[in-house]
């Protein structure tokens, strides 16, 4: 697949030069998608059926495809992490283009999973409690998630607290890993996917000011080309959030080389 992407992307990047405005550069990237397969449970799957609906929102395999994401999972086998948001992104997006069965059987294998409300550093936070979020959002009134243990209230309550909790701490702890182009998109992907899909008008502020955060500390660390350092993950940095104790807050954090001083007019999240 990377192979046939890179060989589309080459060949076709002539004509891109000519693409002078940022809407006409996006569609065509997701242009060179249109054909492309999606692999059960893959890493960014969501992002290729996304490209592919936004040409044809009618497109049968892609729905068929999603439907069926994590099919070949054994029991008891959670899903690929990366995918969650995504996901959940997609559900968010093209709800009306999934049959009720089909969103049974996605749902249903979702709930298997053990790990939604799980957490790490920042970009591993933030997949997963998105998707966990925005799958209690999409199916309020449901028992069962996390194999049986929780509602969909209380996977809800849960991840709202966590999310608000990890973007209110960039403010004040701040990270330095959305300065790295590996992880760059992954720090970026899940924040437009709640902004884009949450109902809550709170959770969606604070989405925006996150997608802000993040994309004025790119802004101010790039000069012609280069993202200055630190580019690399800082292995004991952690998160501030519902789970991490008092104790552990400050062992290892990232110091942000951007103070957010811009946004201090508009307020925290």
């Amino acid at each position: 697949m990377s192979f046939g992407i890179i060989g589309r992307l080459l060949t076709s990047f002539a004509s891109a030069q000519d693409l002078p405005t940022m809407e006409e550069r996006a569609a065509w990237l997701i242009e060179q998608y249109r054909d492309e397969s999606i692999k059960p449970n893959a890493k960014h799957g969501p992002a290729v059926a996304l490209a592919r609906l936004s040409l044809n929102p009618d497109d049968d395999y892609v729905i068929d495809r999603i439907t069926h994401y994590y099919d070949e999972l054994s029991t008891g086998r959670n899903g690929e992490q990366f995918s969650y948001y995504g996901i959940a992104w997609v559900l968010g997006k093209y709800w009306d283009k999934f049959t009720p069965a089909q969103l049974d059987h996605l749902k249903n294998r979702l709930k298997g999973f053990n790990d939604l409300l799980g957490h790490g550093t920042e970009n591993h936070a933030i997949m997963k409690a998105v998707g966990a979020y925005l799958f209690a959002q999409y199916w309020p009134n449901e028992s069962g998630w996390v194999r049986g243990k929780k509602t969909s209230a209380e996977v809800m309550e849960t991840t709202r607290e966590q999310l608000l909790a990890v973007m209110k701490s960039l403010y004040d702890k701040g990270y330095a890993e959305d300065l790295s182009p590996t992880y760059a998109p992954i720090h970026l992907a899940p924040y437009y996917a709640l902004y884009e899909c949450a109902k809550d008008p709170e959770i969606k502020a604070a989405a925006d000011a996150a997608l802000h955060y993040h994309l004025t500390n790119i802004a101010v660390n790039h000069y012609e080309g280069v993202t200055i350092p630190p580019v690399n993950r800082d292995k004991p940095s952690r998160i501030e959030n519902t789970n991490t104790s008092k104790e552990s807050k400050n062992q290892g954090r990232n110091s942000n080389p951007t103070p957010p001083m811009i946004f201090m007019a508009g307020g925290k999240p």
